[in-house]
């Protein structure tokens, strides 16, 4: 245990990093808001009219509940590996570590963005998990979460059951 407390200090500013990418600062946001009201009020001043940044461009991942926020901040990286087992050969799901052995994990807003993207036509659950199989053969990350929403909606409609809470996150 020892051992754990010397090296932390080498880790904290990840774990902060992991926390404030979870954690929603909502006094933060407001604080940049108004410094860019702040700005965009020298800027009409300027005459430039409505051409501002606040007037095009928000973040979508701020404006998520903490549930998505926690659920894309926890996929771990990972990469393929293969292994010859017998005459088959195995592909396989292999976790990224630092060098303390800790695992790391995939950027939360490109997990977030790629997923959009890649998703955002999908009309009904059975469709969203189909497309997460097949993006899974090709990147890892996806088969995380293939599992993960494959398991919540197990559980929305188990035994002929709907649980409307788990309804709710897959929304």
């Amino acid at each position: 245990m020892n051992e754990l407390y010397e090296k932390f200090d080498y880790i904290a500013d990840d774990i902060v990093a992991a926390i404030s990418d979870i954690s929603t600062d909502y006094t933060k946001i407001i604080e940049e808001e108004e410094e860019e009201n702040r700005n965009s009020d020298e800027v009409a001043e300027s005459d430039f009219g409505e051409h501002t940044k606040a007037s095009y461009e928000f973040n979508r991942f701020d404006k998520t509940s903490s549930r998505v926020r926690f659920f894309f901040s926890t996929i771990p990286s990972q990469e393929f590996r293969y292994r010859k087992q017998g005459s088959e050969i195995i592909k396989e799901r292999v976790p990224s570590v630092n060098y303390l052995g800790l695992p790391e994990y995939v950027n939360t807003n490109y997990a977030f963005n790629d997923v959009l993207n890649n998703v955002h036509d999908i009309d009904t659950v059975d469709e969203l998990l189909e497309r997460l199989k097949q993006l899974a053969e090709e990147d890892p990350m996806y088969g995380t979460i293939y599992s993960r929403i494959q398991k919540i909606s197990d559980k929305v409609y188990k035994d002929g059951k709907f649980d409307a809470n788990q309804e709710a996150f897959l929304s």
